[in-house]
Protein backbone atom coordinates (compact mmCIF):
# COMPACT_ATOMS: atom_id res chain seq x y z
CA UNK A 1 0.00 0.00 0.00
CA UNK A 2 2.09 2.22 0.81
CA UNK A 3 4.90 1.71 -2.63
CA UNK A 4 0.83 2.39 -4.40
CA UNK A 5 1.00 5.74 -2.22
CA UNK A 6 4.26 6.46 -3.47
CA UNK A 7 4.11 5.79 -7.21
CA UNK A 8 6.49 4.51 -9.37
CA UNK A 9 10.12 5.73 -8.17
CA UNK A 10 10.50 5.88 -12.15
CA UNK A 11 8.57 9.02 -11.96
CA UNK A 12 10.31 11.00 -9.17
CA UNK A 13 11.11 13.91 -9.56
CA UNK A 14 15.50 14.52 -9.49
CA UNK A 15 15.50 16.06 -5.85
CA UNK A 16 13.96 13.22 -4.46
CA UNK A 17 16.42 10.45 -3.81
CA UNK A 18 15.19 7.52 -1.81
CA UNK A 19 13.05 6.11 0.33
CA UNK A 20 13.35 4.63 3.53
CA UNK A 21 11.35 3.53 6.66
CA UNK A 22 10.73 5.64 9.47
CA UNK A 23 7.77 5.90 12.00
CA UNK A 24 4.93 6.51 9.83
CA UNK A 25 5.87 3.98 7.01
CA UNK A 26 8.38 6.12 5.03
CA UNK A 27 10.28 8.94 4.35
CA UNK A 28 11.67 11.11 1.39
CA UNK A 29 14.91 11.89 1.25
CA UNK A 30 16.04 15.38 -0.74
CA UNK A 31 19.31 15.05 -2.83
CA UNK A 32 19.73 18.78 -1.27
CA UNK A 33 18.50 18.52 2.18
CA UNK A 34 18.78 14.94 3.57
CA UNK A 35 15.06 14.63 4.70
CA UNK A 36 12.58 16.15 3.60
CA UNK A 37 10.72 16.98 6.93
CA UNK A 38 13.11 19.60 7.42
CA UNK A 39 13.53 20.40 3.71
CA UNK A 40 13.69 23.66 2.78
CA UNK A 41 12.98 22.86 -0.74
CA UNK A 42 8.90 23.60 -0.86
CA UNK A 43 8.62 20.92 -3.77
CA UNK A 44 9.90 18.14 -1.43
CA UNK A 45 7.45 19.60 1.27
CA UNK A 46 4.34 19.21 -1.32
CA UNK A 47 5.27 15.86 -2.64
CA UNK A 48 5.84 14.39 0.87
CA UNK A 49 2.27 15.85 2.28
CA UNK A 50 0.62 14.68 -0.59
CA UNK A 51 1.97 11.28 -1.13
CA UNK A 52 2.53 10.46 2.69
CA UNK A 53 0.02 12.54 5.40
CA UNK A 54 -3.00 10.67 3.74
CA UNK A 55 -1.68 7.29 5.29
CA UNK A 56 -3.26 8.27 8.98
CA UNK A 57 -6.45 7.30 8.41
CA UNK A 58 -5.20 4.18 6.23
CA UNK A 59 -2.85 2.56 9.35
CA UNK A 60 -4.20 -0.23 11.27
CA UNK A 61 -6.20 0.61 14.56
CA UNK A 62 -3.00 -0.80 16.82
CA UNK A 63 0.09 1.40 14.59
CA UNK A 64 -3.00 4.78 15.04
CA UNK A 65 -3.01 4.12 18.48
CA UNK A 66 0.68 3.47 18.88
CA UNK A 67 1.40 6.47 16.82
CA UNK A 68 -0.68 8.71 18.87
CA UNK A 69 1.59 7.41 22.37
CA UNK A 70 4.36 8.03 20.85
CA UNK A 71 6.97 11.02 21.84
CA UNK A 72 5.68 12.71 18.47
CA UNK A 73 3.31 16.31 19.18
CA UNK A 74 1.11 14.68 15.74
CA UNK A 75 -1.26 13.08 15.49
CA UNK A 76 -2.83 14.18 18.51
CA UNK A 77 -5.75 15.75 19.49
CA UNK A 78 -7.29 17.09 17.01
CA UNK A 79 -6.83 13.74 14.85
CA UNK A 80 -8.16 11.54 17.60
CA UNK A 81 -11.22 13.86 18.13
CA UNK A 82 -11.80 13.80 13.94
CA UNK A 83 -11.87 9.73 14.78
CA UNK A 84 -13.96 9.93 17.20
CA UNK A 85 -16.37 11.78 15.83
CA UNK A 86 -16.16 9.83 12.49
CA UNK A 87 -16.72 7.00 14.94
CA UNK A 88 -19.64 8.78 16.34
CA UNK A 89 -21.13 9.05 12.44
CA UNK A 90 -20.28 5.11 11.77
CA UNK A 91 -22.05 3.96 14.61
CA UNK A 92 -25.25 6.00 13.70
CA UNK A 93 -25.13 4.84 10.11
CA UNK A 94 -24.85 1.58 11.56
CA UNK A 95 -27.92 2.35 13.92
CA UNK A 96 -30.00 3.67 10.84
CA UNK A 97 -28.99 0.58 8.67
CA UNK A 98 -30.23 -1.94 11.44
CA UNK A 99 -33.51 -0.43 11.48
CA UNK A 100 -35.32 -1.25 7.81
CA UNK A 101 -38.01 -3.51 8.60
CA UNK A 102 -41.17 -1.48 7.71
CA UNK A 103 -43.77 -4.28 9.40
CA UNK A 104 -42.80 -2.99 12.23
CA UNK A 105 -41.29 0.99 12.16
CA UNK A 106 -43.59 2.01 8.76
CA UNK A 107 -42.46 4.92 7.44
CA UNK A 108 -40.13 5.82 9.55
CA UNK A 109 -37.76 3.49 8.06
CA UNK A 110 -37.53 6.07 5.00
CA UNK A 111 -36.50 8.87 7.74
CA UNK A 112 -33.65 6.57 8.83
CA UNK A 113 -32.29 5.79 5.23
CA UNK A 114 -32.25 9.48 5.11
CA UNK A 115 -30.28 10.14 8.28
CA UNK A 116 -28.03 7.37 7.63
CA UNK A 117 -27.15 8.36 4.30
CA UNK A 118 -26.17 12.25 5.76
CA UNK A 119 -24.15 10.18 8.84
CA UNK A 120 -21.48 8.13 6.23
CA UNK A 121 -21.32 11.72 4.27
CA UNK A 122 -19.98 13.43 7.67
CA UNK A 123 -17.92 10.37 8.52
CA UNK A 124 -15.74 10.59 5.14
CA UNK A 125 -15.41 14.42 5.95
CA UNK A 126 -14.44 13.49 9.42
CA UNK A 127 -11.91 11.04 8.75
CA UNK A 128 -10.44 13.37 5.81
CA UNK A 129 -10.03 15.46 9.17
CA UNK A 130 -8.00 12.93 10.86
CA UNK A 131 -5.03 13.60 8.42
CA UNK A 132 -5.93 17.53 7.81
CA UNK A 133 -5.54 17.99 11.38
CA UNK A 134 -1.99 16.36 11.37
CA UNK A 135 -0.89 18.38 8.21
CA UNK A 136 -2.33 21.42 9.49
CA UNK A 137 -0.02 21.21 12.51
CA UNK A 138 3.27 20.15 10.41
CA UNK A 139 2.29 23.32 8.37
CA UNK A 140 2.57 25.38 11.64
CA UNK A 141 5.60 23.64 12.30
CA UNK A 142 6.80 24.53 9.46
CA UNK A 143 6.39 27.81 9.01
CA UNK A 144 8.20 28.58 13.03
CA UNK A 145 11.04 26.96 10.60
CA UNK A 146 11.40 29.38 8.47
CA UNK A 147 14.65 32.00 8.11
CA UNK A 148 14.45 34.80 9.97
CA UNK A 149 17.81 36.91 9.52
CA UNK A 150 16.25 39.72 7.07
CA UNK A 151 13.45 42.00 7.49
CA UNK A 152 12.31 40.58 4.98
CA UNK A 153 12.42 36.84 5.76
CA UNK A 154 10.67 37.86 8.89
CA UNK A 155 7.92 39.21 7.49
CA UNK A 156 7.51 36.19 5.54
CA UNK A 157 7.84 34.17 7.99
CA UNK A 158 5.56 35.92 10.39
CA UNK A 159 2.77 35.98 7.24
CA UNK A 160 3.25 32.09 7.53
CA UNK A 161 2.65 31.54 10.52
CA UNK A 162 -0.49 33.27 11.29
CA UNK A 163 -1.67 31.66 8.07
CA UNK A 164 -0.98 28.21 9.41
CA UNK A 165 -2.11 29.10 12.73
CA UNK A 166 -5.00 30.06 11.53
CA UNK A 167 -5.63 26.93 8.95
CA UNK A 168 -5.02 24.98 12.50
CA UNK A 169 -8.09 26.60 14.31
CA UNK A 170 -10.26 26.12 11.39
CA UNK A 171 -9.56 22.41 10.75
CA UNK A 172 -10.82 21.34 14.06
CA UNK A 173 -13.66 24.09 14.14
CA UNK A 174 -14.60 21.60 10.66
CA UNK A 175 -14.79 19.03 13.30
CA UNK A 176 -16.50 20.34 16.05
CA UNK A 177 -19.28 21.58 13.56
CA UNK A 178 -19.39 17.76 11.67
CA UNK A 179 -19.57 16.08 15.25
CA UNK A 180 -21.96 18.47 16.28
CA UNK A 181 -24.25 17.47 13.54
CA UNK A 182 -23.77 14.17 14.61
CA UNK A 183 -25.31 14.44 18.12
CA UNK A 184 -28.47 16.43 16.30
CA UNK A 185 -29.19 13.57 14.15
CA UNK A 186 -28.87 10.90 17.53
CA UNK A 187 -31.41 13.30 18.94
CA UNK A 188 -33.65 12.91 15.22
CA UNK A 189 -33.38 9.10 15.18
CA UNK A 190 -33.24 8.26 18.94
CA UNK A 191 -35.70 5.46 20.15
CA UNK A 192 -37.08 5.36 16.85
CA UNK A 193 -35.43 2.37 15.03
CA UNK A 194 -34.60 -0.59 16.02
CA UNK A 195 -34.47 -0.86 19.64
CA UNK A 196 -31.81 -4.33 19.57
CA UNK A 197 -29.10 -1.23 18.37
CA UNK A 198 -29.57 0.93 21.35
CA UNK A 199 -26.86 0.96 23.27
CA UNK A 200 -24.97 1.71 19.91
CA UNK A 201 -26.35 4.56 19.28
CA UNK A 202 -25.75 5.50 23.13
CA UNK A 203 -22.10 4.82 22.15
CA UNK A 204 -22.53 7.29 18.71
CA UNK A 205 -23.91 9.74 21.30
CA UNK A 206 -20.51 9.39 23.69
CA UNK A 207 -18.26 9.76 20.47
CA UNK A 208 -19.87 12.12 18.39
CA UNK A 209 -19.63 14.83 22.13
CA UNK A 210 -15.68 13.55 22.44
CA UNK A 211 -15.38 15.09 19.14
CA UNK A 212 -17.33 18.32 19.67
CA UNK A 213 -15.26 18.65 22.99
CA UNK A 214 -12.08 17.53 21.65
CA UNK A 215 -12.02 19.75 18.50
CA UNK A 216 -12.91 22.93 20.51
CA UNK A 217 -9.59 22.37 22.93
CA UNK A 218 -7.94 22.01 19.97
CA UNK A 219 -9.28 24.91 18.26
CA UNK A 220 -8.63 27.16 21.51
CA UNK A 221 -5.24 25.95 21.79
CA UNK A 222 -4.58 27.72 18.45
CA UNK A 223 -5.84 30.71 18.83
CA UNK A 224 -2.58 32.22 21.18
CA UNK A 225 -0.66 32.16 17.91
CA UNK A 226 -3.76 34.12 15.98
CA UNK A 227 -2.76 37.97 16.27
CA UNK A 228 -6.13 38.94 14.04
CA UNK A 229 -8.44 39.68 17.20
CA UNK A 230 -11.76 39.19 15.30
CA UNK A 231 -10.96 35.85 14.03
CA UNK A 232 -9.61 34.88 17.50
CA UNK A 233 -13.50 36.68 18.57
CA UNK A 234 -14.93 34.73 15.92
CA UNK A 235 -13.65 31.52 16.75
CA UNK A 236 -13.99 32.21 20.48
CA UNK A 237 -17.98 32.79 20.39
CA UNK A 238 -18.20 29.40 17.64
CA UNK A 239 -16.94 27.18 20.24
CA UNK A 240 -18.93 28.51 22.92
CA UNK A 241 -21.84 28.11 20.82
CA UNK A 242 -20.71 24.68 19.32
CA UNK A 243 -20.53 23.44 23.17
CA UNK A 244 -23.29 24.73 24.79
CA UNK A 245 -25.42 23.17 21.92
CA UNK A 246 -23.55 20.04 22.64
CA UNK A 247 -23.73 19.71 26.09
CA UNK A 248 -27.44 20.20 25.67
CA UNK A 249 -27.90 17.80 23.07
CA UNK A 250 -25.37 14.91 24.89
CA UNK A 251 -27.41 15.40 27.61
CA UNK A 252 -30.60 14.83 26.14
CA UNK A 253 -29.91 12.20 24.26
CA UNK A 254 -28.06 9.79 27.01
CA UNK A 255 -30.95 10.33 29.08
CA UNK A 256 -33.49 9.11 26.23
CA UNK A 257 -31.26 6.12 25.32
CA UNK A 258 -30.61 5.43 28.66
CA UNK A 259 -34.13 5.31 29.26
CA UNK A 260 -34.10 2.01 26.91
CA UNK A 261 -31.51 0.22 27.85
Amino acid sequence: KQSENMGNAENWPDYLEVVIISKYGCRILCTGCNFSDFCKHQQVKLFFRRRFFDMLKELSVEVFVREVASSSPAPGGGSVAALAGAQGAGLLSMYCNLSQNREKLGDIVDQLQEKGEEARFLKTKLIEAIDEDTLAFNQVMEAYRLPKESGEERAAREKAIQKAAVNAAEIPMHTARGSLRILSLVDEVAAKGNPAAITDLGVANLQAFSGVAGACYNVKINLGMIKDGKKVADFEAETKSIMKEAEKLFKKNRRRIEEKV
